[in-house]
Order: C-alpha cells, then sequence, then structure tokens
C-alpha cells in the first residue's frame, strides 16, 4: 500500500489490529501520544467497528487504495467441503489475515444449517487502473 494518505494508512493498521484483538487502539491514553492520529484512528476504528462480512472488508479495501486504484481478487483458493440442500441459507464469512507481500489475504467460509460447506484462502490486491489498462491493452 502506498502512503500517500499517512494517517489512513495508521489509523487503517489501527483499526486492523484492534480488529484481531477486539479491542478500541483509542481506548488508552497513557500519556503521550499524537492526538491527531489518536483521533484519526479512532474516527476509522468507528466506521469499521459496525460493519461486518463481505461489506466491512469491502470498506477496508477502499479505505486501503488510493484515487486511480482498485482492488482485485487474485487468488482463490477453496475447498467444497459439502452439499448444500437446494433453498437453504448459508452463512458468508471472510476475515482478514494480514498482508503477504502486496497482497491482502482472508481466510473465508461457507456454512448452512447443518454445518461448514466450504472453506478457503482469498486474496486481493490494490493495483493502479491504468496500469491494468495498459496490460490489457497490450493483449490486443
Amino acid at each position: 500500500m502506498r502512503c500517500r494518505r499517512p494517517l489512513v494508512a495508521i489509523a487503517l493498521a489501527l483499526t486492523l489490529t484492534a480488529t484481531a484483538c477486539g479491542g478500541s487502539p483509542t481506548a488508552s491514553q497513557g500519556g503521550g501520544g499524537n492526538a491527531e492520529v489518536a483521533d484519526g484512528a479512532k474516527q476509522v476504528y468507528d466506521r469499521f467497528n459496525g460493519l461486518s462480512g463481505q461489506e466491512r472488508t469491502d470498506e477496508l479495501l477502499k479505505a486501503a487504495k488510493a484515487e486511480g486504484e482498485l482492488s482485485v481478487g487474485v487468488i482463490v483458493d477453496v475447498k467444497h467441503t459439502a452439499a448444500t440442500p437446494p433453498g437453504a441459507r448459508v452463512s458468508v464469512t471472510a476475515r482478514y489475515t494480514g498482508r503477504e507481500g502486496k497482497l491482502y489475504a482472508f481466510e473465508v467460509s461457507v456454512k448452512d444449517p447443518g454445518g461448514e460447506v466450504m472453506t478457503g484462502v482469498h486474496k486481493r490486491a490494490v493495483i493502479q487502473l491504468a496500469r491494468l489498462l495498459e496490460a490489457a491493452e497490450k493483449r490486443r
């Protein structure tokens, strides 16, 4: 991730850490620190705290990218472990597990009333739109 927006980058990192640990990055104000960063982190934390699932994933990736960038799926590695009956409700969970080089990694799972039906990994990259279009044009 490019740090064109250092405050957003710091706040996003704090949010992801807090999400993994289950607490607010601004819960302890113990002496010192940068008030602007703390306020920014709290705003970002509050923004993502009420979200879950795909909505949270979309918003985290949106915050990580700058103007002219987009998020693309690079790796989808899933294992189907059971059949789901027609018409059954399913729930999908995507959990951000961290960065792997330039990729944002997520553990994904799908469950129906009988239990797990799919599990796997999904990795996304934030890329320059212009660069993607140039590369696609070269393939003509």
